[in-house]
């Protein structure tokens, strides 16, 4: 098929290619954690108001910022409903009386 998009099939070998594995001694390496966490002491995350206006795209990036802010400790970021329902307003063109997806 002409024009076909997507992965070749095949290895495609470059000798130019980096390897890291003659550099990395595998034996000493440390065990991949079957469990991690990336703000594994948050333990309470507001709704965002996704439960009133189902808009769990901009309440999703409001709970990115609270578990990044609270994982590197640098500073307290204040995150509250208004803040995280304005894209919805600026980008959605929805009225945020109408119910969305339900949360």
């Amino acid at each position: 098929m002409i024009g076909k998009l997507g992965k070749k099939l095949g290895v495609v070998e470059d000798p130019r290619t980096f390897k890291l594995k003659p550099l990395v001694d595998m034996e000493t390496l440390p065990a991949i954690p079957s469990n991690w966490r990336y703000a594994h002491d948050l333990h309470h995350v507001p709704m965002f108001a996704n439960d009133q206006f189902g808009c769990c795209t901009c309440a999703s990036n409001g709970h990115r910022i609270v578990a990044q802010e609270f994982a590197s400790q640098q500073k307290e970021l204040q995150v509250n409903d208004a803040d995280v329902l304005e894209p919805e307003g600026v980008f959605g063109g929805r009225v945020l009386d109408v119910p969305g997806d339900g949360g």
